[in-house]
């Protein structure tokens, strides 16, 4: 307490007599105390303690409203807390953390109770809590991971809670990784085809890719038949290798 002024909330500083000279300054004091207690409360609990007189009183009063001795209450806050605790989409490892950190305050508050008397009671309590932080974490996945719990469950030996985010956060980093690939368009193998020379279809065994559109026949183009272009003076017009008895307009030149 601020300045030795726990003796106003403990009673280990009782209120002077009347006459004394002391009064003026412990009054002074336990209305300093006492608006330290009225401001840390809600508005609804200031209206129900600022009544009360002393410092000790108000601190009494919510002891006995609050507090059963035993942290009872506060630890079924926390158990309720981890029950209601979901991912509802957020991260794994936020959804995670944050049931550690109840679990945490659980376990500390059932160890400072001291409620088991020999070390097989607590082995066997500890072992109890540790398959129970695995159900409520396993619970509280969202829907598209309820898939990780009959994987978890075969495990064996059973895995413990942190083996169990840890398994849950490679398999879906791997996932990710395969789908990452498996949606990436494939530009090298694009680029590679795109840059990648043009067979040549061979059209009986000529060796070459024109056709002509005009004529039809392989080894030119259009722009190179002889038929549309005219015939050279060396032409060899007794070729038979012509279509319907006409001078064939095969040339090799393309």
């Amino acid at each position: 307490m601020v300045r030795n002024k726990s003796g106003f909330i403990t009673g280990d500083t009782p209120k002077p007599k009347t006459y004394e000279k002391k009064i003026e300054a412990w009054i002074i004091d336990n209305h300093r105390v006492k608006s330290w207690l009225i401001d840390s409360m809600s508005p609804p609990l200031v209206c129900r303690f600022i009544r009360l007189q002393t410092s000790a009183e108000i601190w009494e009063a919510v002891s006995k409203t609050f507090y059963d001795g035993t942290n009872e209450t506060q630890l079924f806050e926390l158990s309720r807390g981890s029950f209601t605790t979901r991912q509802n989409g957020r991260s794994l490892s936020t959804y995670y953390n944050e049931l550690v950190s109840i679990f945490q305050k659980i376990d500390t508050r059932l160890t400072a109770q001291g409620d088991t008397d020999t070390i097989a009671q607590t082995v066997s309590l500890n072992k109890t809590i540790a398959h129970l932080t695995i159900h409520i974490f396993l619970a509280g996945l969202d829907p598209e991971l309820n898939q990780y719990r009959s994987e978890i469950f075969r495990k064996d030996p059973v895995l413990d809670l942190d083996s169990c985010y840890a398994y849950i956060r490679k398999d879906q980093n791997q996932r990710q990784t395969m789908d990452e690939v498996k949606h990436e368009p494939d530009s090298v193998v694009h680029l590679a085809s795109r840059n990648r020379p043009m067979k040549e279809k061979h059209s009986k065994g000529k060796g070459t890719t024109f056709t002509c559109t005009h004529c039809g026949e392989a080894g030119h183009s259009k722009l190179r038949c002889y038929e549309i272009i005219g015939y050279s003076n060396w032409w060899d017009f007794t070729k038979k290798n012509m279509k319907e008895n006409k001078p064939s307009c095969y040339g090799n030149l393309v």
